[in-house]
């Protein structure tokens, strides 16, 4: 995941002076807006989440508070219906359409995307997985005229970006990625997804369902075949009872190691 950008407020502000400028053309008329209050500046089109330690107050979106998205800030009376407060010069948009900054972290938005947080404080990228969206693109994503942010990853390298408004339908709520169609039953993909802690490839799956079928194939055979042989020994010769039940000791522990050899490999292949 990339850093956020230290100073945020200035980059927001920057946009919101960009924007009131050049990109009037560009503000779409939001259904609903409701007013909050800020501790720091918010340029319109900016995604922002409800600030967890003040109540009716937000901040700029970020990975860290997503669960918390509310909605995106719009020019005041851009909306045809707005619910104000005393105070509160922020006027949040949660439905209709209206211009939202975004960036090609993520890849280039494309008109149909869903729009989820970034790294960068208030500034949406395309989701592509499962997580908190703020709404729907209506426009692709152009990097003419987008403004240009080189951000730092963990690793230290620098990475170039461009950000840019786009209209986007809002309705602000849980997107879930459609998962490809499957040969692997869901029970047991959603029990290899737990025992690896995340997504399991179906070939994963496959192989090590394969690895334990293969092992308890072999173990029956091998206990039939044993159990067979023991009752022909004892009918033949009762006085080998004790030598056949020896064997069929440490028949036990060979089953039960080749069991475990088994289980092991398997989740060596879905965790590996």
């Amino acid at each position: 995941m990339l850093k956020s950008f230290r100073n945020s407020s200035f980059v927001l502000v920057l946009f919101g002076t960009v924007i009131l400028a050049g990109s009037f053309s560009c503000i779409a008329a939001a259904a609903t807006s409701r007013a909050y209050k800020s501790t720091q500046p918010l340029a319109p089109g900016s995604m922002v989440s409800l600030d967890t330690t003040q109540d009716g107050y937000v901040v700029a979106a970020k990975p860290d508070n997503a669960t918390k998205l509310v909605g995106v800030v719009v020019p005041i009376n851009s909306a045809t219906l707005q619910f104000n407060q005393p105070g509160a010069d922020n006027q949040i948009a949660q439905s209709g359409e209206a211009p939202v900054l975004v960036s090609d972290l993520n890849g280039a938005v494309k008109a149909g995307d869903h729009i989820t947080v970034s790294a960068v404080e208030g500034v949406g990228m395309k989701a592509t997985v499962t997580g908190m969206s703020v709404g729907v693109a209506q426009t692709d994503f152009s990097q003419v005229g987008a403004t240009t942010q080189s951000i730092t990853d963990k690793s230290g390298r620098s990475h170039e970006i461009h950000i840019a408004q786009i209209k986007v339908m809002l309705g602000v709520g849980q997107y879930t990625v459609a998962q490809p169609a499957s040969y692997i039953p869901s029970q047991l993909q959603a029990f290899a997804d737990a025992l690896s802690g995340g997504p399991t490839a179906a070939w994963r799956v496959l192989s090590s369902s394969v690895i334990i079928l293969v092992t308890l194939i072999v173990i029956g055979v091998i206990i039939n075949a044993s159990i067979r042989s023991s009752l022909i020994s004892i009918g033949r010769n009762p006085l080998s009872s004790p030598a056949i039940s020896s064997s069929l000791f440490q028949l036990a522990v060979i089953t039960v190691g080749l069991l475990f050899m088994a289980l092991l490999a398997s989740y060596l292949v879905l965790t590996r």
